[in-house]
């Protein structure tokens, strides 16, 4: 383990969208908003980069001291009293802890918990803030805001500075742990690597063998196969897909032709006036290429070319998209269209843009720069923002959320499941404008049509985008039955890496020992099953453990992957007590059609009429 090494930050509609897809209106017992209720006593922590505005007790202790001991018992350290849900007096955020073990560089000298980059605080409300009524962002999408849990209590410890080390990282999970914390989350991740040297994987699997939850972020390196993190199966990976509200801008064109994009701006050009388009490649400055200008990268622009028209700049991964907007309104732009290009596919973002703005899918894109091209004076206007609700296909996989199949373990399905993560509005801390940007001095307070899945393109997305699928909390809250996992079936996992007794020792503890023959790690009891090499047949193995009512008796469905034969022995379970574990074996057999395809998805379903225990099917045909 590298002591300096780093990791990357990850970074109102949201949960009624969640709780209300495919669901009625009537909130069961077992529901989240009745269960919520129950759980004012479960501490969440966040190992994230920051917590917005720490006062009083809130204050860190710099890793050092007691943050909030025995939270399960009730904090020692008290914040200031916040009003809750029911006018009442009730605690959010009940401590907070920072760390520079790795000898980073502080920006703006402040060690302490300080939010300087609104990213922690927008993580650590959207899994745990408080009801808020009247929240909105310049006034759209206005509503009642709160997290996933708001009568939870949280603790936040800060590990990152220009980038998250290891040593801090690994210091936050133990203080967690000692702390008493009881949901760990963390937007944090790099390139998946072996276990035994990624710290984020060594601090959950210290938190599982407690019995601590870790829920980490997929990755925002999408939509290369193969980029999703936090691969541990000891750790809850999620991946991002839409809601179905958006912030539309419409484009209009000469031609009366008006294009929907998406965006925050507090600007709009006057309705009934169209101003000259032009594309920013046209407007570089001498010194420019045409790919730095038509990206509408910083000095790249020539002002006389560009003053009082909508330029048209084009998405990349070098320079944020409001770093964009500044540019042109710099160079005396009046407007932008932020094109996608054909790898972003129809995955758009609503940003807090300086200057009036939209941004447009690909195949919008397309039919601006077409039409650009059929005119010699080219004219244009953007709208003012409106929030749009029952958005249609939603959920929709997001473009930058990362995908599998996991490079260390093909055998383990990645990401675990999807869970809204575009255009989610949040508290952010007043220590930065709504951009993101330093040079940002705004004010600072302040699939339901029933068919698969779609990508970015629109195309039907697979596991390796979804994993699961997409979160349903109520349902979630009563499952019936579950695959259950212990710390031993962890220990057999490692044991397959081949780390040898002394590395193993050090990850585990030295009171657990590798069996004398391996398992298989098709079998470990994951709630996916992927069999990445599938030579002619394969049996996997699972067992699943009664958590609901009993008697119970469920049947299986499975829908088989493209070209091979699915068998499950036996294909009834029956439940006699509550905790009850029954094994099924599945048999996997391939066919000459489908080998040399790629990978297979397909899933199978445990049902008694109520409850719907699905899992995802992955294969790979090997000859």
């Amino acid at each position: 383990m590298n002591r300096t090494a780093e990791q990357a930050l990850a970074a109102v509609r949201k949960r009624r969208f969640l709780l209300q897809q495919f669901s009625s209106s009537v909130l069961r017992c077992r529901s989240v908003r009745r269960v919520v209720r129950l759980v004012q006593s479960c501490v969440g922590g966040s190992v994230f980069p920051a917590v917005a505005r720490p006062r009083g007790g809130e204050r860190s202790t710099g890793g050092e001291g007691p943050c909030c001991p025995s939270l399960s018992r009730g904090p020692s350290m008290r914040s200031e009293q916040q009003p809750s849900a029911d006018g009442g007096e009730g605690e959010k955020l009940i401590g907070a802890r920072s760390y520079n073990l790795g000898d980073q560089h502080l920006p703006n000298g402040d060690p302490s918990p300080r939010d300087i980059d609104g990213h922690g605080t927008h993580t650590l409300s959207t899994a745990g803030g408080a009801f808020v009524r009247g929240a909105s962002t310049f006034g759209q999408g206005r509503g009642t805001a709160r997290g996933g849990a708001p009568r939870a209590r949280l603790a936040a410890y800060k590990i990152c500075w220009i980038g998250c080390s290891d040593a801090n990282i690994l210091a936050a999970f133990d203080d967690a742990i000692h702390d008493g914390v009881q949901v760990i989350s963390i937007s944090v991740g790099s390139p998946a690597s072996e276990y035994a040297t990624d710290s984020l994987a060594i601090g959950a699997l210290h938190a599982a063998q407690r019995g601590v939850i870790v829920v980490a972020s997929a990755g925002n390196d999408g939509p290369l196969p193969g980029t999703v993190e936090n691969v541990a199966p000891w750790i809850l990976t999620v991946g991002a897909s839409t809601i179905d509200r958006d912030f539309a801008s419409y484009l209009t064109l000469g031609n009366n032709k008006r294009i929907r994009g998406e965006s925050l701006s507090q600007k709009s050009l006057p309705a009934t006036t169209l101003y000259p388009l032009i594309d920013g490649a046209a407007a570089k400055l001498h010194n420019a290429s045409q790919e730095e200008a038509g990206m509408c990268q910083p000095e790249t622009l020539d002002s006389s070319k560009v003053r009082g028209k909508i330029v048209l700049c084009t998405r990349d991964s070098l320079y944020p998209r409001v770093t964009k907007g500044l540019v042109v309104e710099k160079a005396g732009g009046v407007g932008m269209v932020l094109a996608n290009p054909a790898d972003a596919g129809s995955s758009t973002i609503a940003d807090a843009h300086f200057l009036p703005a939209t941004m447009l899918s690909y195949n919008h894109s397309r039919v601006v720069l077409a039409y650009m091209k059929s005119t010699e004076s080219p004219r244009a206007s953007i709208s003012p923002v409106s929030t749009q609700l029952g958005v249609k296909p939603s959920p929709v996989m997001a473009g930058f959320s990362s995908q599998g199949p996991n490079l260390i373990n093909l055998e383990i399905l990645k990401p675990d499941i999807t869970a809204p993560g575009v255009n989610i509005l949040a508290a952010f801390t007043d220590a930065i404008g709504p951009s993101g940007m330093s040079t940002d001095k705004r004010p600072r307070t302040r699939d339901n049509k029933r068919t698969p899945m779609k990508d970015l393109n629109f195309v039907k997305a697979t596991p390796f985008h979804y994993g699961a699928g997409h979160v349903r909390p109520n349902r979630a809250m009563d499952p019936g039955l579950v695959y259950d996992l212990t710390f031993a079936d962890y220990v057999d996992f490692i044991c397959t890496r081949g780390y040898g007794p002394n590395a193993t020792a050090a990850l585990v503890g030295r009171g657990y020992r590798c069996p004398k023959k391996p398992i298989r790690v098709e079998n470990l009891n994951y709630p996916s099953i992927a069999v990445p090499q599938l030579a002619k047949s394969f049996t996997v193995t699972r067992r699943l453990k009664n958590v609901g009512a009993v008697p119970a008796k469920y049947r299986v469905t499975a829908k088989a992957p493209f070209g091979i034969q699915v068998a499950v022995e036996p294909t009834v379970l029956r439940f006699e007590r509550i905790g009850e574990e029954k094994k099924f074996h599945v048999l996997l057999t391939s066919s000459n059609e489908s080998v040399g395809v790629g990978f297979l998805f397909g899933g199978l379903t445990w049902s008694d009429g109520k409850h719907y225990v699905r899992s995802p099917i992955v294969v790979n045909v090997v000859s």
